[in-house]
């Protein structure tokens, strides 16, 4: 998050692309609310995941309203995704970022506007006279505002927003490619990726260089990024399986000679014959082997895709229902052309083809295709588009149900879908779990930082921590990393020139980012999320218990690792133990030359904060 801070600062002190080009409106946006109406940055990092997750909940109902035949399936669909558990630590880290105010998933809802909009401008009839009076079709307006705020958020969702659009648009492309809408759309099209590029076009023109974000998403497509990207996991597992059948070959080596020699024998007696016939076996085996390909690459999305995602059991449904709403995407066609209408655009099949293709785009590695998005990030919208499908045959249910003189029980009838989907989550066991956050500091820390914040005259005073107060205080206070107070310690002379001086002091160091797993009760949610980071190098906690270490000191004059920035230094544990370990010796060592300018202002078991009130006159010297 410091980053996104940083840069959001930036706009504030008048720096466009501050830290390099990049698509900045999530930070815009937070700028703007801060200005506007005065809500610190800080609270907006904190709580606004609040907003966009409310806004992707309100996106994905608004499309699967317009697509479904019955306008009460969308209900099923979010209660499901609300309500069921996922069971792959992808899943888990891609639903977990939905409380994180980051770009990708702040603009999340954007790619399912885009589908909406674009459906509903094919869909409409543009040869009547009300269209032609209207001048630019609102559906076409609305497509290219959500594809600029795709882009300007973030390349990923325009990149998912693309296949979700494709995929809807697959069985109407005849329509597409109408005179009177392939036009409009393709200037659409143009118009959205203008506006939203040409402030990053003319910065990078200008001499801003590219943020280095964007280098890491072109190496998680080449396959060098091994944080995310999976591409050099699915070559070593490629090379494995390589191994094992070169092993079969040498174990059957002798067999296979015999039989080459006995082959060779007999086709120079028919040589002729096999000349004549060559072409139509080559073809015979070329169509074969393509067939072959396709068989193998079916297995390897359901291995490294559903089965890997789901587990076998639920991959096995997912499968069942994929086939059987394939099936009534057919019917609805074979329907559709009975009835003499000529230009199919079956909303069934579409959402259909969207989760097989996100699937494949989560698989792409292990295809040997390039991993165009990293596969965590897709977890989350394939997880949406997944249940839509599985709600396709229930929403057929629905349709024929709204035709007889009981309709006007559907309200009600979709009601106890709702409370049938909870309530079953609950019997079956498959009740989402609690997420975790990544825990940076105690809470005692966040607090006693308020009680500074509000306490203290406006920058008349300076925090003496790690990074994590760093953005709480900096609209009203000074900060000091803890790591560059250790270090012009040392030097002859070293002075804070405010009148408070705050040292914070983990008395147990915190492990910095461990997954913090919130807990609660059990109708809300179940503790369960845990055991699928039980065999990794994760660090975890939940509840009231707390990783972390104590200070000591048979620390003091430790080395530090050297590290690229201070924050990055504080999630090295051994880093941490030794520079809170000097900053409580360096307090008491202070205390001792001045044992009535030093003051405890808050202390608990975990962690303490002491006080200095200095004569700005005459400030303290504080080196060694």
């Amino acid at each position: 998050m410091y980053v996104h801070h940083a840069w959001i600062y930036g706009l504030k002190e008048g720096k466009i692309f501050s830290e390099g080009v990049y698509p900045e409106a999530m930070h815009c946006f937070v700028y703007c609310m801060n200005v506007l109406f005065g809500i610190p940055v800080y609270s907006c990092l904190l709580f606004m995941g609040e907003i966009h997750v409310s806004a992707l909940i309100v996106a994905v109902y608004c499309l699967f309203r317009e697509v479904m035949k019955s306008k009460y399936t969308v209900y099923l669909i979010l209660t499901a995704f609300l309500t069921v558990d996922v069971v792959c630590v992808d899943e888990i880290y891609g639903i977990s970022r939905l409380q994180y105010t980051i770009p990708q998933e702040f603009g999340l809802y954007t790619q399912f506007l885009c589908a909406l909009y674009l459906i509903c401008f094919i869909r409409r009839n543009p040869k009547s006279d009300r269209e032609k009076k209207k001048g630019i079709d609102k559906n076409l307006f609305l497509f290219t505002t959500s594809l600029a705020a795709s882009i300007v958020i973030h390349f990923y969702v325009t990149i998912m927003a693309f296949f979700l659009c494709a995929s809807f648009a697959l069985l109407g492309i005849t329509r597409i490619f109408r005179k009177e809408n392939f036009r409009p759309l393709v200037v659409a099209v143009i118009a959205g990726g203008v506006i939203s590029t040409t402030p990053m076009i003319l910065a990078f023109a200008t001499g801003t260089p590219l943020q280095g974000s964007l280098n890491w998403g072109m190496n998680i497509i080449n396959g060098t990024d091994t944080k995310e990207g999976r591409t050099q996991v699915a070559q070593n597992i490629s090379e494995e399986n390589s191994e094992e059948e070169n092993s079969i070959k040498k174990n059957t080596n002798i067999r296979s000679e015999i039989q080459e020699n006995q082959t060779t024998i007999s086709a120079n007696k028919d040589m002729t014959q096999q000349i004549e016939n060559n072409t139509a076996v080559q073809k015979h085996f070329s169509v074969k082997g393509m067939v072959q390909k396709i068989i193998d690459n079916i297995k390897l999305v359901y291995k490294y895709g559903y089965a890997q995602l789901y587990g076998e059991e639920r991959a096995g449904w997912i499968i069942r229902f994929t086939l059987l709403s394939l099936a009534l995407g057919v019917l609805n066609l074979i329907i559709y052309f009975i009835r003499l209408k000529k230009f199919p655009f079956e909303m069934y099949l579409g959402i259909t083809f969207a989760s097989v293709f996100f699937m494949i785009l989560y698989a792409a590695p292990f295809l040997g295709l390039p991993e165009i998005i990293a596969g965590a990030r897709l977890c989350l919208t394939e997880q949406i588009l997944l249940f839509a499908m599985m709600a396709v045959p229930f929403d057929g249910l629905f349709f024929l149900f709204e035709k007889t003189k009981a309709a006007r029980f559907s309200p009600f009838l979709s009601l106890l879908g709702v409370v049938s989907i909870y309530a079953g989550t609950h019997y079956f066991g498959i009740f989402h779990g609690y997420l975790y956050y990544e825990l940076t500091r105690y809470n005692s820390v966040v607090e006693v930082t308020n009680s500074i914040i509000e306490n203290c005259p406006k920058y008349q005073y300076t925090i003496i921590s790690t990074t994590e107060e760093l953005y709480q205080a900096i609209e009203s206070g000074r900060h000091e990393e803890i790591l560059d107070f250790y270090n012009r310690s040392k030097q002859e002379k070293y002075i804070i020139p405010t009148e408070y001086l705050f040292f914070y002091v983990e008395k147990k160091p915190i492990q910095y980012a461990q997954y913090h797993f919130f807990t609660g009760p059990r109708w809300l949610a179940q503790a369960k999320y845990t055991k699928f980071y039980k065999y990794s190098n994760a660090v975890l906690s939940e509840g009231d218990e707390i990783a972390n270490s104590q200070i000591s000191e048979f620390l003091l004059n430790d080395p530090i690792t050297i590290t690229g920035k201070a924050s990055d230094a504080y999630s090295n544990i051994k880093n941490r133990e030794i520079l809170e370990s000097e900053m409580y010796f360096w307090c008491q060592k202070f205390k001792m030359h001045f044992p009535n300018e030093i003051k405890v202002y808050y202390e608990d078991e975990d962690f303490i904060c002491y006080v200095v009130k200095q004569n700005t006159d005459h400030l303290y010297d504080l080196s060694d």
